[in-house]
């Protein structure tokens, strides 16, 4: 350390006035820049993402809470049923319901008067919204189980249970 100090300092002395002066207006030259591209920059840069990702969160929030307000005004109106879903198999309804929302599901069982449905990672507000075309059917969602993924947003329903409205167990 001291052998580098001293070639340092010989260096240094080797050096005229103005070459010691643009050394220096180089070196905290270099000194700023590595300051802006190496802290400043990717701070801005996360600052940008983080505002952003808040945008697109309260947007989701908004869609959700009017979705929320959608379901809880058709369930006070008494809503149970629209004409014809009554009669149709609970998985044929949830299929036919999934597939229009652009939702893959895994895997459907059948538990006494319910389903229990398995669902591909989605974005949760498309989620929300196929819970209220359930809803419109006359189908109930009765127990849900998510799991978060990578990506903002998007959940995985590890279990889902639907029933008819009414026959909740």
């Amino acid at each position: 350390m001291d052998n580098l100090k001293v070639q340092a300092s010989q260096y240094w002395n080797g050096l005229s006035s103005r070459e010691r002066q643009l050394v220096f207006v180089g070196g905290i030259a270099l000194i700023i820049w590595l300051v802006f591209f190496g802290v400043m920059r990717p701070v801005m840069e996360a600052e940008h993402d983080a505002r952003a990702q808040l945008s697109s969160s309260q947007s989701q929030l908004a869609e959700v809470e009017a979705i929320a307000g959608e379901i809880l005004a058709l369930r006070d109106a008494g809503v149970t049923s629209t004409g014809g879903a009554a009669d149709q198999p609970l998985d044929t309804l949830i299929s036919r319901s999934a597939a229009l929302e652009k939702i893959t599901l895994k895997g459907i069982n059948q538990q006494n008067n319910s389903l229990l449905v398995r669902v591909e990672k989605t974005p949760f507000i498309k989620l929300m919204s196929w819970f209220r075309a359930l809803e419109t059917l006359g189908l109930s969602v009765d127990s849900l189980q998510v799991l978060r993924t990578d990506k903002p947003g998007v959940v995985e329903v590890q279990q889902l249970r639907i029933s008819r409205m009414g026959d909740q167990r």
